[in-house]
């Protein structure tokens, strides 16, 4: 196989641990972006108890976090791709 094709399959073999990351970081970002607004909340005196901070959690990992993938990949593939082809260039 020449040298030349290997750059694809190097990609796909990294492809699931780039989409994991992508994902991680989505939940992650959502879950701290509602804590961090929380803890707005209560240092402005309004209660949030356990239980209303659990359900806001997982409301927004259900409506925010796809967003906030989204926003992610915009950054990230232009990132990457630029990234990538500086690699090639040294």
């Amino acid at each position: 196989m020449a040298a030349g094709n290997t750059a694809p399959r190097r990609w796909l073999r990294h492809l699931p641990a780039l989409a994991a990351g992508w994902l991680l970081a989505a939940a992650w970002g959502s879950v701290v972006q509602t804590q961090f607004n929380l803890q707005a909340l209560v240092a402005l005196g309004v209660p949030v108890p356990p239980g209303l901070r659990a359900l806001t959690t997982l409301q927004d990992l259900a409506g925010f976090a796809p967003v906030y993938a989204g926003i992610l990949a915009a950054g990230w593939l232009p990132a990457l791709g630029l990234a990538a082809g500086l690699a090639r260039r040294w």
